[in-house]
C-alpha cells in the first residue's frame, strides 16, 4: 500500500480547488500517468460541505468517508467501526 496522499484546501467549499487536487493526484504533473485511490478520506471543518465533498466523490468515481471534526474530536472505537465498515 502506498503512503497517504493529502490534499489541503485553502477553502473547503470551494469545489473547484477540490476538483482541481483530484485531477492533479489522478493524472499526476505531466497528466501521463493515471492513479485511481482505493478510498478518499475527508476531514471537514462545516458539516454544510459534506454533500458537495460527496457529489464530488461520486462524481469522480471515488469511494470516500467523510468525517466532521466535531465528530473527530468525540472519537472512540465504536466510530472508527463505524467508519471502516
Amino acid at each position: 500500500m502506498q503512503d497517504p496522499y493529502f490534499i489541503e484546501l485553502e477553502d473547503e467549499r470551494d469545489r473547484v480547488e477540490l476538483e482541481d487536487g483530484l485531477d492533479y493526484y489522478m493524472m499526476g504533473a505531466s497528466g501521463k500517468t493515471f492513479r485511481h485511490p482505493k478510498v478518499v478520506v475527508c476531514l471537514l471543518k462545516n458539516e454544510d460541505n459534506y454533500t458537495m465533498v460527496k457529489e464530488v466523490m461520486h462524481h469522480f468515481r471515488l469511494p470516500s468517508q467523510v468525517i466532521t471534526t466535531r465528530n473527530a474530536f468525540k472519537f472512540n472505537l465504536s466510530k472508527a467501526t463505524n467508519i471502516l465498515r
